[in-house]
């Protein structure tokens, strides 16, 4: 199991930019934010640091243990599938930071969810997903590795992700964290399946759930891209609201 401490301190980079991003995709600065699969915070940690109310989908028990004892008191972290997991009140702001939304690798499960964030943002409200999109990109990111190295209080953390393979219309993917304090590294590694969407695919699962596309580009960091749509290919961020439909109750699929 990876330690969220070591995650913590592995994708433990500053927030600002992101928090920039993401209130910049905003119809108007959020008062109250949700944040999709929050890990151990770090994001709801900067939001609370600006006096915005957050709250957290985790489904990690390690995770949200960890993210508590972290946050400020005020700053809400449920235990639970994202979804699934009941939550009360409406959100100015709901977003899934990167590829989040890609471990929901069954259709009918990124649909329910869909259509509960379309019921939780308000009618002025945004939902902001970063994820990667595109069978092309998928395939030129096979057995390439992404390695980084952070450290903090004399703990350094090297992360590798990794594509291993593509099947089913997966993307197998590895992250292996190696810590070391001092002395030799101390090796953990998990492998789990990411859905693999291309941008136009992605979409109509959105618009089916009452979502629709405000907004959003490629991302280039620190820059976000303007493209079309149906365009969209490699890592993405796209900004989205309720359909007039949804905000007017009419049934959806």
């Amino acid at each position: 199991m990876i330690d969220p401490g070591a995650y913590a301190i592995a994708f433990g980079w500053d927030p600002a930019g992101e928090i920039h991003r993401l209130v910049g995709l905003c119809a108007s600065p959020p008062r109250r934010v949700l944040e999709l699969g929050c890990g151990t915070g770090r994001l709801l940690g900067a939001f609370a640091a600006r006096g915005v109310a957050g709250v957290g989908i985790e489904l990690s028990r390690a995770m949200v243990d960890y993210a508590r004892g972290q946050l400020p008191d005020g700053v809400e972290v449920h235990l639970g599938d994202m979804s699934r997991c009941p939550l009360p009140g409406s959100f100015d702001l709901v977003y899934a930071s990167a590829n989040t939304l890609r471990h929901l690798v069954e259709d009918d499960d990124l649909r329910r969810l869909l259509r509960r964030v379309a019921d939780w943002i308000r009618p002025d409200g945004t939902f902001v997903v970063d994820l990667e999109l595109g069978r092309a990109h998928f395939d030129s990111e096979i057995g390439r590795a992404n390695t980084w190295t952070n450290s903090r209080d004399g703990v350094e953390v090297r992360a590798t992700w990794r594509v291993v393979a593509i099947e089913g219309g997966r993307a197998i993917t590895e992250l292996l964290l190696e810590t070391r304090r001092g002395g030799t590294w101390d090796p953990v590694s998990t492998r789990f399946p990411l859905r693999c969407d291309d941008a136009a695919t992605f979409l109509d699962h959105a618009e089916a759930c009452g979502l629709t596309l405000r907004g959003g580009g490629i991302l280039r960091e620190p820059e976000l891209l303007d493209r079309p749509g149906p365009q969209l290919e490699g890592r993405c961020v796209l900004a989205m609201e309720a359909s007039r439909a949804n905000q007017q109750g009419s049934p959806r699929p």
